[in-house]
């Protein structure tokens, strides 16, 4: 099978393309332009003849239809779009990117790769807003805030990607998927844009006090990279879940404050001390953050046999372990 995975430099992609190629069988085509992703997380396979990059934006229409007509020899089998504006940090930074990224760089994905194949495209829990309907189910109502908030930017586009999917789907284009990522963490997943995890260890492992926006009292549900590829790997092969939207996360709960609190405990950090930031200072005026986030996992543990395994434990322990082994690799 001849897979496209767009994004696949980046942190999710990257462990998508190390499940892949476990599958002597499958073969994998990435299009990254690496802007958010590395070539370093993929690295290990550049020398594998099954594997191909393409350093290209999927806002490059031209050059996209000159990859599909020439570069990319073999039919593709399965599209997987994972590439997009990444972290609340960067679309509030920058706004106008993040929806032309979003918005149409997924058509250009779907016009020029999609037609006849299968095809998944990554979402997100923004797209539900403020609902306070929990858990939130796959067709539960979306509740956004005025759209003069930036911070709603993200939540609208990743919507319109989805309605994108799913009406060229019904219209017989596609064959497409949704599928809905709640707060995914792990290694090769950096701090630049925002990303609450990865920044925590890192001030902890630098012994100094972790940044907490607002009281620190909004949950999470975070879950471990490994479980969402291992979901997305189920859906390429799911006829099920054709024309769906499916939530992939967890189910358990922290609080920003208790995910602080162990992770000075895991890195052991001699710093216990939490250092409060309002939103206004980090993000500005009017900026406005959801209290709880849980998704309802009924549909994915039907359709994809998906199941969150990994713990956060274990999943923060391996971001530690990781990142002090480049660390002791930098110094040597």
């Amino acid at each position: 099978m001849h897979i496209l995975v767009t994004g696949g430099a980046g942190f999710i992609g990257s462990h998508l393309i190390d499940l892949l190629l476990q599958n002597s069988e499958n073969r994998v085509t990435v299009i990254d332009n690496l802007s958010t992703g590395s070539s370093g997380n993929i690295v290990q396979h550049f020398l594998e003849p099954r594997f191909q990059l393409f350093n290209e934006s999927i806002l490059w229409e031209n050059d996209l239809h000159l990859l599909a007509k020439e570069k990319i020899k073999e039919p593709i089998d399965v599209v997987v779009h994972l590439a997009a504006a990444v972290g609340v940090k960067n679309v509030v930074d920058n706004p106008l990117h993040a929806m032309e990224t979003n918005i149409r760089g997924t058509e250009n994905i779907l016009k020029i790769f999609g037609s006849g194949k299968r095809v998944i495209v990554a979402s997100s829990s923004e797209v539900y807003g403020k609902s306070e309907d929990f858990p939130l189910k796959e067709n539960g109502d979306c509740v956004y805030g005025p759209s003069k908030n930036v911070r709603w930017n993200y939540a609208y586009s990743k919507a319109i990607d989805e309605f994108q999917t799913l009406c060229m789907t019904q219209a017989g284009i596609l064959r497409g998927t949704v599928l809905r990522f709640f707060n995914v963490i792990g290694t090769r997943q950096v701090g630049a844009y925002g990303m609450v995890v990865p920044n925590m260890i890192d001030r902890a492992l630098d012994n100094k006090p972790i940044d907490i926006y607002g009281q620190g009292d909004q949950k999470r549900c975070f879950t471990d990279v490994r479980n969402v590829v291992r979901g997305i790997y189920n859906a390429i092969y799911s006829e099920d879940a054709v024309g769906e939207v499916i939530n992939l996360g967890s189910t358990n709960e922290i609080s920003i404050v208790d995910l602080a609190r162990l992770i000075q405990e895991l890195c052991g950090n001699g710093n216990k001390k939490l250092n409060f930031i309002s939103y206004r200072e980090a993000y500005g005026e009017n900026f406005e953050d959801m209290r709880r986030r849980v998704p309802d996992l009924r549909k994915a543990n039907t359709m994809l046999n998906y199941h969150s395994q990994i713990t956060l434990q274990d999943a923060i322990e391996t971001i530690i372990s990781d990142k002090k082994c480049l660390r002791k690799e930098y110094v040597l």
